[in-house]
């Protein structure tokens, strides 16, 4: 080793001016590699973690939107809770048109009505048009006027989402009561 210095380095300081060059020129060249090696390494790494750092900020802002969202949602749910029941009657996510029809002939019946007929038909699955579901349902019968039109306001007023379309009363001669047909729909969800 010491062979080599004199064979190759000594000559660079045979001088002062060479001797702080060469020294000079060594310091410069272990900088460069010390950058190269060492602090670049530690300045990418830096880098990387500044920007990992930035989306977990990013991510945990996001989070803390979704917690206060959902926060929100069970508070608004909580609301309402109690009157989901209530929206399930309104509008069932079964047809059961065979129960709404029996709702309809008791209702009849404890208004003192004689049902003479009670049909319904069930709509298409979902109408194109407005989008709901609907079964579609007749009644017909007779009684006095005062009764039918207690009928159909009470008709209008269960729990199940009523729609009427029309409430036809009749007379025919010689008859005592009055003939009615009630025609109208009730809705359901269906829930996929």
């Amino acid at each position: 080793m010491i062979g080599y210095f004199n064979t190759y380095i000594a000559k660079y300081y045979d001088t002062p001016k060479k001797k702080s060059y060469t020294f000079l020129g060594l310091s410069l060249g272990l900088v460069i590699i010390f950058v190269v090696f060492a602090i670049r390494p530690t300045f990418s790494t830096v880098v990387e973690l500044r920007q990992k750092l930035r989306e977990g900020q990013e991510a945990n802002k996001a989070l803390n939107e979704k917690i206060t969202s959902l926060t929100s949602a069970q508070e608004n749910y909580a609301k309402v809770v109690d009157s989901l029941p209530l929206l399930n009657a309104a509008l069932p996510t079964e047809k059961k048109i065979v129960d709404f029809l029996n709702k309809v002939n008791l209702l009849a019946g404890s208004n003192e009505l004689v049902v003479e007929a009670l049909e319904h038909k069930i709509g298409r699955e979902k109408e194109e048009a407005t989008g709901e579901n609907t079964l579609e349902f007749t009644v017909s019968g007779r009684g006095s006027y005062e009764k039918i039109k207690n009928f159909v306001g009470k008709l209008e007023n269960l729990p199940r989402l009523v729609n009427i379309k029309n409430a036809e009363v009749t007379r025919k001669e010689g008859e005592e009561k009055l003939g009615f047909t009630v025609v109208g729909r009730v809705y359901y969800e269906i829930t996929e």
